[in-house]
């Protein structure tokens, strides 16, 4: 999977719409600047347009629902109270296809927000891919193993000192199927 292109509009400290476009062939992507300049809010739209409510990101942050984090990340600076993330990747397959990723919301109501996505294949609005994303990036890139390509690089520091073993064994058991066992388990149970 190759970044071309990444598109932030009123999203964390990126107010407006500011797109960032990458040309190299490579698979790998580095971001540095100074703290507080957008890093980590750019690690996590990447991860927000891929995986939405599946993100590790979300899942590691300290809100209670997706809808809570979205609207934390909505800059209102513009007033119009509306953000979203745009991703454009392209896959390394026989048919080098673009897929174009766009996860929109807002936090006009205070209670609830609501995301709409939509996802486009080489410029093509998709509706199967639309409907079924989250299914087919799956079997691309499962999200329990995105921290393991994406990450940040202030989480290196806690890797080295945190107790990894936990995390390492829930990726392998996530890569391998067996997590989805144990809760067809439980669900069989209940």
């Amino acid at each position: 999977m190759i970044i071309r292109r990444l598109t932030l509009h009123n999203f964390g400290v990126y107010a407006s719409t500011n797109t960032f476009e990458f040309s190299a062939n490579k698979p790998i992507v580095l971001i540095g600047g100074l703290n507080g300049r957008g890093k980590t809010t750019f690690l996590e739209a990447v991860l927000i347009a891929l995986y939405g409510s599946n993100s590790f990101a979300f899942k590691e942050s300290r809100y209670n629902s997706y809808g809570q984090y979205l609207r934390s990340y909505v800059n209102r600076d513009d007033g119009s109270l509306e953000a979203y993330v745009e991703l454009k990747i392209e896959l390394n397959n026989s048919a080098h296809d673009y897929y174009t990723i766009k996860r929109m919301w807002d936090s006009k109501n205070k209670v609830r927000s609501t995301e709409s996505i939509s996802v486009k294949k080489n410029d093509i609005e998709d509706e199967f891919l639309t409907k079924n994303w989250s299914m087919f990036i799956e079997n691309i890139l499962p999200s329990a193993l995105s921290n393991f390509f994406f990450f940040d690089g202030e989480k290196i520091a806690e890797l080295a000192i945190d107790n990894t073993d936990s995390k390492l064994k829930e990726s392998i058991r996530a890569m391998l199927g067996i997590s989805i066992i144990d809760s067809l388990k439980t669900d069989i149970k209940r």
